[in-house]
């Protein structure tokens, strides 16, 4: 279930880095800071000068002084645009705006003019190219390119394949489909992307500082829709002590807060067959002239935001539905013709039959073809015909298209394609004592995939889902002092999968046979095939619902030439597993028979065994019901002391442990297995049906129907 923090490896570890630069900090979870130098013109460094740092948008500000080596520090920032003032009793004031990305440490060193206070110079800085602050090898997608850059379904986190070193990654286990999985069309939310290398699950997802990542795959959860989103960092090396649980990549995300001025937008993404293209290779729909794409997708919503007391409170709210209406791939299937399903299989033989009934078609080498036999007895059935029919095959076929198929039994269908999907966000933003900041955030994802049974025709049966997302964080950041900052988040994640076949699909029950099957309400088919000709079948229900508590806190410490930092994370995790898989149990009928040696099976034989309610193999189990709890507890330290002015060096520990709790529950009924000459009756299978049901293991119960063992007709 945990499998990949299962696999993050118990470590104890030191980090080592010299390297040639300022300082490093650890801010977590898309803060930045700023640190500097502050000197005379003559190059010599100045203490005790006041160094002030506004956020444009809100007015906040922090405050600090240089310290005996001429240096500050003014950690734990929010991304934003910031003016800093820097003065000293003497010289004139400098002021220089800068912009703030996610997870970055701007390095700010400058020389103070001589002159009076009053007198003001304004710095024009350019952008910051090259990162000479910290050894993160980083890259934050901003939120320009967040929102100008077109994305087939709005999912923001595809921008990751941005970054230098990412690739997608398939078939690693990370996404498990629509029904467990928030999904826009057919591609899931859930990313599969390598890092430098690593395996997808081994990427750290935050949001504002809390966690984002599912427990079942241990990727992402959704990304907040790009109108919401204000940026997030991609860290790819180097990452500092507190990130020590994976080892691809950190991947920080910051949503957009509310300001002093009220701001917003609308916005609706619109596709359908006006607007889309006809692939040249497209054929029409049958009783249609027009093979233009069918699909219609409509992404609309907006988002608000602004101040509910200038410079101390603020709100922002975002929206974003998704409709989508659109039919499947075209898939191909081969059921029994209507003369089949009266025992007539004559049509199969092209030469025609002999005096004993025996077609007379031959393969090269000689061998009786497309003959029909007794799969009991090997005898061949006269003229391919008179086969009796099983009452439960001929009811089954009352929901096959038999009259739509053409006269080999081939038939094309398609599936509707129904997904609703709703985005909230929420923001409220407080600053406590002028200086401390506050924030609650809500983030919530509801999808709906309707399942597509029509109720006429039983290939069209597929499961449907319901899954629902919810992120909720506080956080708390507390300036003790200039030198002492605190940052503290609390966070609830849950997402919760709710899957079936709705309810409709009939059971084999309703067909006649007398196997156990659950209530229809959450039941179906689960699996149902004819080797050749068609596969029925989908997941019934199940629920699978994650839960994770968090608690980080992390402090950042300016002492001399020292600035330590320090926290601890607390995780709770929960997974709570209600999966009916395979208790309905899985059907196959194949070509197996007995037949004479100077013969040779036809593919229709298949379709025979189906109408004489021969089944060659049935497995049945009694679901997956199980608990599972997981504790993680980290705790790290770092200290970067910059003993030269361009020489630092970092020393960094963490520490994660894990304690994991598995609680496995099963149903355990009575049951029996068949012996090797039991008859089918209507295919209740005695060997359960006499029982109140369910197999009598966790495991699965699984057989193979002998070629001489004739189901009753």
């Amino acid at each position: 279930m945990f499998q990949s923090r299962i696999g993050r490896n118990y470590f104890l570890f030191a980090v080592v880095i010299v390297m040639f630069s300022a300082r490093v900090f650890a801010q977590g979870g898309g803060n930045s800071a700023i640190t500097g130098t502050v000197a005379d013109p003559t190059g010599a460094v100045m203490a005790g000068a006041q160094v002030t740092v506004i956020q444009q948008a809100t007015s906040v500000q922090r405050a600090t002084t240089t310290n005996a080596s001429g240096a500050f520090t003014v950690p734990s920032l929010p991304p934003a645009s910031y003016s800093v003032t820097i003065a000293a009793p003497g010289f004139k004031t400098l002021v220089q705006d800068i912009t703030l990305l996610a997870d970055q440490v701007r390095a700010l060193d400058v020389r103070l003019e001589i002159g009076q206070t009053s007198q003001q110079v304004t710095v024009e800085a350019a952008a910051v190219m090259v990162n000479t602050v910290t050894p993160v090898l980083s890259q934050v997608i901003e939120q320009t390119r967040v929102v100008s850059i077109p994305l087939e379904t709005r999912n923001a986190a595809d921008l990751t394949l941005l970054v230098p070193g990412t690739t997608t990654a398939n078939g690693h286990g990370v996404q498990q489909g629509d029904t467990k999985q928030i999904a826009v069309g057919t591609q899931s939310v859930a990313e599969s992307i390598s890092v430098n290398g690593a395996r997808p699950d081994q990427i750290s997802y935050n949001l504002d500082g809390a966690n984002n990542e599912d427990l079942m795959s241990n990727t992402n959860d959704p990304f907040p829709f790009p109108d919401a989103l204000q940026e997030f960092s991609v860290q790819t090396n180097s990452f500092d002590s507190r990130y020590g649980t994976n080892a691809g990549a950190v991947v920080n995300v910051v949503t957009k807060s509310g300001t002093n001025d009220w701001h917003g937008d609308a916005f609706e993404f619109v596709r359908n067959k006006v607007f889309n293209a006809k692939n040249f290779f497209a054929k029409p729909p049958a009783g249609s002239t027009d093979a233009r794409d069918r699909l219609k997708q409509n992404q609309f919503g907006g988002t608000v935001g602004g101040p509910i007391r200038r410079n101390e409170s603020f709100i922002f709210f975002g929206y974003q539905g998704t409709r989508i209406r659109t039919v499947n791939n075209a898939s191909n299937a081969k059921v029994p013709t209507a003369a089949n399903m009266t025992g007539d299989f004559s049509a199969l033989c092209k030469s025609g039959f002999d005096g004993a009934g025996v077609c007379l078609d031959r393969d090269a080498k000689g061998n009786v073809i497309d003959q029909i036999y007794n799969p009991a007895t090997g005898a061949a059935f006269a003229g391919n015909k008179g086969l009796p029919i099983d009452p439960v095959a001929q009811n089954f076929a009352k929901l096959l298209p038999v009259s739509s198929a053409d006269v080999n039994g081939n038939v094309t269908f398609q599936t509707p394609l129904v997904q609703n999907l709703n985005e909230y966000v929420a923001k409220f933003d407080q600053v406590v004592r002028g200086k401390d900041r506050l924030f609650a955030r809500f983030y919530l994802d509801r999808f709906q995939h309707a399942p597509p049974y029509d109720g006429k025709d039983l290939l069209t049966v597929a499961a449907g889902s319901t899954v629902q997302s919810q992120n909720y964080a506080a956080g708390y950041t507390w300036v003790a002092k200039p030198t002492l900052v605190n940052n503290v988040v609390v966070d609830v994640v849950r997402t919760a999968s709710d899957r079936g076949q709705g309810g409709q699909v009939p059971q084999m029950t309703d067909f006649g046979s007398t196997i156990f099957q659950l209530p229809k309400s959450s039941g179906g088919i689960r699996s149902f095939s004819v080797s050749n000709f068609f596969s029925i079948g989908n997941f019934t229900d199940a629920k699978f619902v994650r839960n994770t508590g968090d608690i980080r806190d992390q402090a950042t410490w300016t002492h001399g030439k020292h600035t330590f930092s320090f926290g601890g994370d607390f995780e709770r995790d929960q997974s709570n597993i209600r999966n009916t898989d395979l208790e309905n149990g899985s059907w196959s009928f194949t070509t197996d028979t007995s037949h004479p040696a100077t013969s040779v099976v036809s593919s229709a034989q298949s379709a025979a065994n189906f109408v004489l309610g021969h089944m060659r193999s049935y497995s049945q189990t009694s679901g997956d019901f199980s608990d599972s709890r997981q504790n993680v507890i980290g705790l790290y330290f770092q200290d970067e002391w910059k003993f030269r002015p361009r020489l630092s060096l970092t020393v960094g520990q963490a520490c994660f442990l894990w304690a994991i709790h598995i609680m496995a529950s099963a149903f355990l009924l009575l049951g029996r297995r068949p012996t090797s000459k039991t008859l089918l009756p209507a295919w209740g299978l005695p060997t359960i049906s006499s029982g109140p049901g369910r197999p009598s293991s966790d495991q699965e119960e699984a057989y193979s129907i002998p070629p001489d063992c004739q189901a009753s007709s």
